[in-house]
């Protein structure tokens, strides 16, 4: 017997985010990878399939892939609201009060996400932060090109 007057679990977990690449046409493919700035080795505009597309970015040391799968995923989960920044204010130890900004996870939603999978993407400061990377590679301004995608699935 279950009990009406207790409320719902406001941490329950109500979907499951789902990430498959090869989910996301070619084209829109195209589109994220120049936008992150893959480095090309191949004839891009001639591939029609994944396969073909993903040897675009492979010679004998580099393998860009690997860096536009982090990237299209972390936009995945931003396109999904599973992680969000929001603005947050805290209090100094001098008493003064300062806005600035956080990386959030959705707690409603299961995903995985370690942020120190993007420590190698970190060239231009030499402490680590994934907020930087967010920001230098635009990985919100990327969220139109997976409009047409969903990548939550509910928990039944």
């Amino acid at each position: 017997m279950t009990n009406q007057t207790l409320s719902i679990d406001p941490l329950a977990k109500t979907h499951q985010f789902e990430f498959e690449i090869n989910s996301i046409s070619v084209d829109d493919l195209k589109k994220l990878y120049k936008h992150f700035q893959i480095e090309e080795f191949g004839d891009v505009a001639a591939a029609n399939t994944h396969e073909e597309f993903y040897q675009c970015f492979i010679d004998e040391e580099t393998d860009g892939n690997k860096d536009a799968f982090l990237f299209v995923r972390l936009v995945a989960l931003f396109k999904s609201k599973c992680m969000m920044i929001r603005d947050i204010n805290y209090t100094r130890e001098s008493g003064e009060i300062v806005s600035s900004f956080d990386l959030f996870e959705n707690k409603n939603y299961l995903f995985e996400f370690d942020d120190c999978d993007y420590y190698d993407l970190n060239l231009s400061d030499p402490g680590f932060n994934i907020l930087l990377i967010i920001q230098d590679y635009g990985v919100e301004d990327a969220i139109p090109f997976l409009e047409n995608y969903e990548f939550l699935k509910p928990i039944q």
